[in-house]
């Protein structure tokens, strides 16, 4: 399946009052290229999706890392 979506929550900032943070989300193969950028902005804490689109790109396993202010995650 070339498309595949990923919810995400932005957690409550704690960095600064009343700022939201630098959302970015990004995939990566295997060896740790980045292939793609799916988000890279600003974004009020709360719950989101993004879809992925793997087309033009080898069958394969990729990654994903989520950076929000001070929070990272990474998922599969």
């Amino acid at each position: 399946n070339p498309i595949t979506t990923i919810q995400f929550q932005v957690p409550v900032c704690h960095s600064g009052v009343g700022r939201n943070p630098v959302v970015t989300i990004k995939v990566f193969d295997l060896l740790g290229r980045e292939v793609k950028t799916l988000v890279n902005e600003y974004k009020q804490p709360g719950t989101y999706q993004v879809s992925f689109n793997a087309d033009g790109l080898s069958s394969g396993v990729y990654f994903y890392s989520m950076k929000a202010g001070d929070f990272v995650a990474i998922g599969l």
